[in-house]
């Protein structure tokens, strides 16, 4: 295969919004004009380099919505929790565990790593930042410790993965005309390996600064970062018994989809799941 000119203006462009994003601009723009000089070149005609931009869109959109919806619908879903309380009932038995900064750390990262298996970790960070990182603080972890193990448990190990949602596995194996299963089985290991090795050297590097447990760590911690952690107004009109149940039902029931997506890998009996769509 012999590139052409197209070839390195993509090739340029990709630099570009990598180098912007390096920056934390928007790569809106550079992504416009690099998509407009593309279409340019390869056809010759500044009119259809023009036409390039609304086509690329168009296809972006047709392409891509499956993932948008899943998003939207992940997003409502843990809002939902979090508006009849049943967020807290699934962190709060955690926070019971967390009596000293080694063991805070390493409950961040499996609960982290859980939640945002299901929920993606954008949406799950906020729930469990202000839920857990408070508690961990007080228990002598320091606040760049519970930001690391959130990281690599979260955007580092799950959505690397993306196992569950499976929508990373979906766009490399539709780009490389595999099946969907392949990618995802082996992103998996991939992402447990290395992330055990990433958080192992990363608990290392923090073990000295973790402290003994006190209320003092907190309190210097909301005084540095000038925030206050307040208390919730509006009580759920939902009962206790009702938040638990909701806060059983949905991790069951992501359980059981597990499950059966595991048992029809290995058995004839249980229909799998067929096409790339059907893995959402």
């Amino acid at each position: 295969m012999v590139l052409t000119a197209p070839h390195w203006i993509y090739l340029i462009g990709t630099f570009v919004i990598i180098l912007t994003m390096l920056f934390r601009q928007n790569v809106v723009v550079p992504a416009v004009l690099m998509t407009f000089f593309v279409g340019w070149v390869y056809s010759g005609s500044f009119s259809s380099g023009l036409q390039t931009i609304f086509e690329a869109s168009l296809t972006a959109a047709g392409e891509l919505f499956n993932i948008f919806l899943i998003i939207a619908i992940m997003t409502a879903l843990l809002h939902s929790l979090k508006a009849i309380g049943a967020d807290e009932q699934m962190i709060t038995p955690f926070q019971k565990f967390m009596k000293n900064g080694h063991i805070s750390f390493w409950v961040i990262v499996g609960v982290t790593y859980a939640i945002s298996l299901f929920f993606w970790p954008t949406p799950a960070v906020p729930l469990i930042g202000a839920l857990l990182i408070p508690v961990a603080i007080r228990a002598g972890l320091p606040p760049i410790g519970a930001a690391i193990a959130i990281s690599l448990a979260g955007q580092g190990m799950a959505l690397s993965a993306d196992y569950m949602i499976k929508i990373a596995p979906m766009l490399n194996a539709t780009s490389a005309g595999v099946s969907v299963d392949a990618v995802a089985n082996r992103a998996l290991v991939l992402s447990i390996i290395t992330g055990a090795i990433a958080l192992s050297y990363a608990y290392f590097s923090i073990r000295k600064s973790i402290q003994k447990p006190s209320k003092q760590h907190l309190q210097t911690w909301e005084k540095s970062s000038g925030m206050e952690l307040e208390e919730k107004s509006v009580v759920p009109k939902q009962s206790k018994k009702e938040r638990v149940l909701f806060a059983f039902i949905v991790p069951l029931s992501f359980l059981l989809i597990v499950i059966y997506m595991i048992l029809s890998m290995f058995t004839e009996s249980i229909p799998g799941l067929e096409g790339a769509l059907a893995h959402h």
